[in-house]
């Protein structure tokens, strides 16, 4: 079934997910394109008056064909497929059912939870190895425990992570830490099984 574009009278628009133009005298399909970045939906640019626009697929589609009573602001794809434009498989969400959809789906990860976490059980903590004085490995599950435990920064350990990431191992030369040689650091988030 097909539709005239609200606002773009010269634009009809399927359910089945395909826009074509009425400005010929046989009707021709647009050509639509994935947008970048880590959100691949298709869009198609629309013109009216010289004027070029482009607008997304999914909530062209859904602006025709899909009521929307309550006025939710998101179009979200139910079989989670952003490139799946049909109208049966498009519905009207809030941002929160949108995010819970993503979620359930697993097409997102959910943010770890920083409150009552500390350590290696924070999901950004840096762990640092470092060989001691006396040739011991000791290591320091985040830059507060280092601190509290030599009296270095936070910001020093930063600045060497940053600075010096290529250059390992790092000795230090002076204060609490003189003598102490920042092997390597990871995640230990991350490498949790």
């Amino acid at each position: 079934m097909w539709k005239k574009i609200e606002g773009y009278e010269e634009y009809e628009i399927s359910d089945k997910g395909e826009i074509r133009s009425l400005k010929h005298k046989t009707p021709r399909l647009l050509k639509q394109n994935l947008r970048g970045g880590v959100s691949k939906y298709y869009v198609v640019p629309l013109c009216k008056y010289g004027n070029v626009k482009t607008h997304y697929v999914h909530r062209l589609i859904a602006k025709a064909f899909i009521p929307n009573p309550l006025n939710k602001p998101q179009v979200n794809h139910k079989n989670g497929i952003k490139t799946d434009n049909k109208a049966s498989n498009l519905e009207w969400v809030t941002v929160s059912e949108n995010t819970s959809h993503a979620y359930k789906n697993k097409l997102i990860t959910p943010p770890c939870s920083f409150k009552g976490k500390f350590g290696k059980d924070h999901c950004r903590s840096i762990a640092y190895v470092f060989l001691n004085p006396s040739g011991e490995k000791e290591i320091f599950y985040s830059a507060y425990e280092c601190k509290r435990k030599t009296g270095i920064r936070n910001m020093t350990l930063s600045d060497i992570r940053k600075k010096h990431k290529n250059d390992l191992p790092y000795t230090f030369k002076r204060g609490k830490m003189k003598g102490y040689t920042l092997i390597s650091f990871f995640y230990p988030y991350k490498t949790k099984e």
